[in-house]
């Protein structure tokens, strides 16, 4: 809760206070804080719903763009998500899946 006390009091103006009053400004910071908490667990509700679909082989669900790569010996299913990328590997020389942050590179070949 102190994080997103000094969020607020680093984007709200003290000096504002006078004229609306403290109480007012207590009543916006709370609203603020239950916001950013129902944002952050949304979030996080929406990374494991993907990552766990992901991993049972089936397509993650809030995918902002799809994308597939076709090489010689397959192709490689991209999903782009809210700061994650899901990978489905279908290619002979690279198989599974793979669940990483937005700057996860495709793998090329098997490790």
């Amino acid at each position: 809760m102190v994080v997103f006390s000094l969020i607020i009091d680093f984007f709200w103006n003290t000096s504002y206070t006078f004229i609306v009053g403290d109480r007012m400004r207590r009543i916006v910071e709370n609203i603020t804080k239950i916001l950013l908490i129902v944002l952050l667990v949304g979030w996080v509700a929406i990374v494991f719903v993907d990552y766990f679909r992901n991993m049972d082989g089936k397509e993650p669900m809030f995918c902002l763009k799809k994308e597939t790569k076709k090489y010689p010996d397959g192709e490689v299913y991209i999903c782009t998500g809210l700061g994650y990328k899901a990978f489905r590997y279908e290619r002979k020389s690279v198989g599974g899946t793979a669940f990483g942050p937005f700057f996860t590179k495709e793998k090329t070949k098997s490790n």
